[in-house]
């Protein structure tokens, strides 16, 4: 079944008497009026580009998969002490997010759905039908056994949406979630071409990123400031010429950043890492 909705309004379908067009360049969003892709061209134009010439259609090359068993780099052992991490990613916009920690495993059963209702209907349904409620445990069947789910976009079936599932052994926090914690988050940039990041941002609403990585969870203020002063530290090597700028605490954040002086003489941030203090409530909305 084809899950295809506009780009701009998100108009199903389904609730269509016309197919949605498709932009005649890059074959790839797809309208239900010419109000509709001119509203979204300004946005669009940033990603649109022409498709080569053979290349196949972009729902034909659509896919979903999951891997089964993946833990990521991270111990299966001690279950009960480990923390999640749900990191998704649409890098044809440059987003990349993470959100949790969660405790138990069952907390993300909800965080998915919602995200993947919203987005990919594809894998909102496979994700529904393997894992249902009575999978959520943390035995050898169940949410634990997987580590990365793929699916095609509701509007736009030739870009995907990844979830990966990420793990941490820290019985400390684990013991206190769902409730308050601080989580250390490297967030590096993606570097556009001329003007291109500033306009991506004043479009998107948000600064472009090629990577972001979870660096653990804290529950003491302190220590967290320590944890990210010293991914500062550590992640400074991978930037020659850069060099490392301490913001300090705004609020409930603390936030550093890796610069590199441009050809104007303008600092262009390269890399931020923040001690983020995560409240632990979530509002889960109806799908």
């Amino acid at each position: 079944m084809e899950y295809l909705a506009c780009t701009s309004c998100q108009t199903q379908q389904y609730e269509l008497a016309e197919p949605l067009k498709k932009c005649t360049r890059c074959q790839s969003q797809r309208y239900c009026s010419r109000n509709c892709q001119g509203a979204d061209w300004p946005r669009h134009k940033l990603i649109c580009r022409e498709r080569p010439a053979g290349e196949a259609d972009p729902l034909m090359r659509a896919n979903l998969s999951v891997n089964m068993g993946s833990r990521l780099g991270r111990p299966r052992e001690g279950l009960s002490g480990t923390i999640y991490y749900l990191r998704t990613s649409q890098p044809h916009i440059h987003d990349v997010s993470i959100s949790g920690p969660y405790h138990p495993i069952d907390m993300i059963r909800p965080q998915m759905l919602q995200k993947l209702g919203k987005t990919s209907y594809a894998a909102f349904t496979f994700f529904h039908e393997a894992f249902p409620d009575d999978a959520a445990g943390e035995g050898p069947i169940g949410l634990t056994n997987w580590g990365r789910l793929i699916g095609p976009l509701n509007n736009n079936p030739r870009h995907t949406i990844k979830v990966e599932l990420l793990t941490e052994h820290n019985p400390a926090v684990a013991a206190k979630l769902p409730g308050p914690c601080y989580r250390i988050m490297f967030s590096k940039f993606k570097q556009l071409s001329g003007t291109k990041t500033e306009q991506f941002s004043r479009v998107f609403g948000y600064c472009p990123l090629e990577d972001m990585e979870i660096h653990g969870a804290f529950l003491d203020r302190d220590k967290a400031e320590a944890a990210a002063r010293r991914v500062l530290k550590e992640k400074l090597e991978e930037f020659p010429g850069s060099q490392e700028t301490v913001m300090g605490w705004e609020v409930d954040e603390f936030i550093c950043a890796i610069t590199k002086r441009g050809g104007s003489g303008t600092s262009e941030i390269q890399a931020i890492i923040q001690a983020h203090l995560d409240t632990g409530r979530t509002d889960y909305e109806l799908i």
